[in-house]
């Protein structure tokens, strides 16, 4: 293959100029060769029609009394040796003659009768026939290797397929006629020779291929020119690509370093497992950014005797979602471990107020901002043994004795969007040792996968956490990873993914 033919194939523009005029190439031949096909099938319809037409009417004009006459009279071949030499059949003669010089046929019309021996062999005889040339030969000549339609439909009578013989090819048409007391006594067969209208419609597919072929090769020289332009653009165009990927790549890499960066920023700004596990030891965090840096995020902090855990799902996700992250951080952190206020229900008013005034300039500048934060908060009081709980938007789970029971959270977010809101309600519930609580965003429910391709749902999500109930903590935790791997397959993480467990060991 030469240079030239490999580089059109490997140019995209190029190979559609080859494949339309393949397509060209391949569609003008379609309709030649169906053209071809299409009128020889058209005429040979027409012709059928005319035939089976003019069998009818010839069989239905034709004395089958007379016709039996002369079969009962000239018993062998040979009998009849001129047309005068019968009225009768002269008549009949006279009768076929004019019917095929009427209906311009290029071959005689003929009677066919059939014979049964005594041997069962059925044997087919020519009778009478229109033609001028051969009226002594032809009575009660027999038809050797006669089509079987013939002996199938010889009351009834048919068309005979296209045939070809020494003289051509020929297609033929039958029909009975009968005496007067309503007996088959033969067939009236007419032919037609289909040889000239093949040759005619051969020479005229020809004469169109010629012309064809002429288009085409005008229709080659413009697509070898163009192509040869659109080649060359494309090694100009190819130089440019490569220098913008280089710059590109430059860029990228600059970014994913900022990102990277970011991400250590964000991981700073978390807390630790070991500071959880101090007061919580039977607990652990699924953490599974969507992109490299999340809007999810978790908050942990020890004041008061009281142990304080909450799970936050922040408007978006990548860098604007931990942007997000960071500023509900800060805010947690000034409210709780700077103001000291440690009600769950009263931090989240405190952080609504927080973030609504975090946005406020973006408010001012005439954009209402719908950024915000969808939260499940808990302080634990081993003292007292208790737990307060306050959500927004966001549930929070306990499994006890292999019961689960969910509380759900007030049906408004923190910061932006278009709702009525009240003050957040808490929820104090006695705490025994073995119950084991968790609080989530909705990334690990929303998550397409399974054999449908649908979310994994809440449910499917309950069931699961009491399926591993009695399991420990790292278990547990590879658990979640497992099943989200197995769930989602080979398609993408829709969202970040934070679930929070922890139990009560004392």
């Amino acid at each position: 293959m030469s240079s030239f033919v490999r580089r059109i194939l490997s140019n995209s523009s190029t190979r559609i100029l080859v494949l339309i005029f393949l397509c060209i190439v391949g569609i003008t031949g379609f309709f030649l060769i169906f053209g071809y096909y299409n009128q020889i099938n058209l005429y040979k319809t027409a012709q059928y029609n005319k035939l089976k037409a003019v069998a009818i009417t010839t069989a239905i004009n034709l004395d089958g009394d007379e016709h039996e006459y002369l079969l009962n009279t000239y018993l062998n071949k040979g009998d009849i040796v001129t047309r005068e030499q019968d009225s009768v059949y002269s008549k009949l003669y006279h009768q076929l003659k004019n019917i095929e010089v009427d209906d311009s046929l290029t071959s005689p019309i003929y009677t066919l009768f059939v014979v049964d021996s005594v041997q069962d062999e059925t044997h087919v005889y020519y009778g009478v026939n229109s033609s001028d040339d051969y009226p002594d030969k032809t009575f009660r000549d027999e038809y050797e290797k006669y089509p079987d339609i013939l002996l199938s439909n010889y009351e009834t009578g048919s068309t005979i397929p296209a045939y070809t013989s020494e003289n051509g090819e020929w297609i033929s048409a039958f029909h009975p006629f009968k005496n007067s007391k309503g007996d088959v006594v033969g067939v009236v067969e007419v032919d037609e020779e289909f040889t000239k209208f093949i040759m005619q419609v051969r020479a005229q597919i020809l004469w169109s291929s010629f012309v064809s072929l002429f288009f085409i090769l005008i229709i080659a020289f413009f697509i070898i020119r163009s192509t040869r332009k659109i080649l060359l653009k494309e090694e100009q165009l190819s130089r440019n690509l490569k220098e913008s990927k280089l710059i590109i790549e430059e860029k990228n890499k600059d970014i994913l370093d900022s990102i990277k960066y970011a991400k250590k920023i964000q991981d700073a700004i978390l807390p630790s497992m070991e500071q959880i596990c101090n007061s919580l030891p039977n607990s652990f965090v699924y953490f599974a950014p969507r992109d490299i840096v999340s809007g999810d995020f978790y908050w942990y902090s020890e004041t008061k005797n009281k142990v304080i855990i909450a799970a936050i799902d922040c408007t978006g996700h990548g860098i604007p979602g931990a942007m997000m992250s960071m500023i509900g951080n800060s805010i947690l952190n000034e409210i709780v471990n700077a103001r000291g206020i440690v009600d769950p229900g009263e931090i989240l008013n405190q952080l609504d107020i927080g973030i609504a005034n975090a946005f406020e300039i973006s408010t001012a500048r005439g954009s209402e901002s719908k950024d915000g934060m969808d939260v499940a908060i808990c302080s634990i009081d081993f003292n007292a043994r208790e737990l307060v709980y306050a959500g927004a938007f966001r549930p929070l789970i306990r499994v006890r004795a292999g019961e689960l029971e969910e509380f759900k959270g007030d049906r408004f977010p923190i910061g932006g969007g278009s709702y009525h809101k009240t003050d957040f309600s808490t929820h104090t519930l006695p705490i025994e040792k073995g119950d084991y609580f968790y609080i989530f965003s909705d990334g690990f429910p929303d998550q397409f996968g399974g054999e449908k391709g649908k979310k994994f749902m809440n449910k499917r999500f309950k069931d699961l956490l009491i399926e591993f109930q009695c399991e420990s903590c790292e278990n547990k935790l590879d658990q979640l990873e497992k099943t989200l791997s197995n769930w989602k397959d080979e398609l993408e993480q829709v969202d970040d993914i934070l679930v929070i467990g922890f139990g009560i060991h004392s």
